[in-house]
């Protein structure tokens, strides 16, 4: 665990986070809505991943083969857990803390504290994702999407602002998937 810990300490260690210089806020919203802010001076939570084996993903971006943070958790959306993982991906629930760096907040990864971690060989294996998702996932850069825990959440927002006909797609997919895992298994 220890070469985890300093591959995702490597990998994450000085990014910037938040939406402004001085502005960090919750990556998600089916909780509390957008635009939820977190106190930067508190340590937080983050989803962290790294792609080892998403053909998806490699044929429409060039993923980092690094660690990289994919959710900021603020202390009302916390969990003990990573959820489902995705096969493909390794995934880590981390508590750390955010620097001022005068530009605005990045990751101080030196005292990061690894909650759970999931190896790219466990967990679901990726959905197949509609064609809407890949489109946002390609605008937005955003790799972690095609994630099973991700999906999971996504289908929590479109409830949440009525969108039931594309959560259920999500949602019957991701059974698939499931269904798929356990037949391979």
């Amino acid at each position: 665990m220890d070469a985890v810990i300093e591959a995702i300490q490597r990998g994450i260690h000085g990014e910037l986070v938040g939406s402004g210089p001085k502005t960090v806020q919750c990556d998600l919203t089916s909780d509390h809505g957008p635009n939820r802010l977190i106190d930067p001076a508190e340590p937080v939570q983050y989803e962290l991943i790294r792609v080892v084996d998403i053909p998806i993903i490699e044929r429409t971006v060039l993923p980092s083969k690094t660690w990289v943070p994919d959710l900021l958790r603020c202390p009302a959306c916390e969990r003990s857990s990573l959820g489902e993982p995705t096969k493909g991906y390794d995934e880590a629930l981390v508590e750390l803390r955010l620097s001022d760096s005068g530009d605005g907040y990045t990751i101080d990864a030196t005292d990061l504290r690894v909650l759970e971690y999931s190896p790219a060989t466990d967990g679901v294996h990726q959905p197949h994702v509609p064609e809407w998702i890949l489109r946002i996932a390609q605008q937005q850069v955003d790799p972690g999407l095609y994630r099973v825990s991700r999906l999971q959440t996504a289908t929590e927002d479109l409830h949440r602002v009525g969108e039931h006909d594309r959560a259920a797609q999500i949602s019957e997919l991701l059974e698939i998937a499931r269904g798929l895992t356990d037949a391979r298994e």
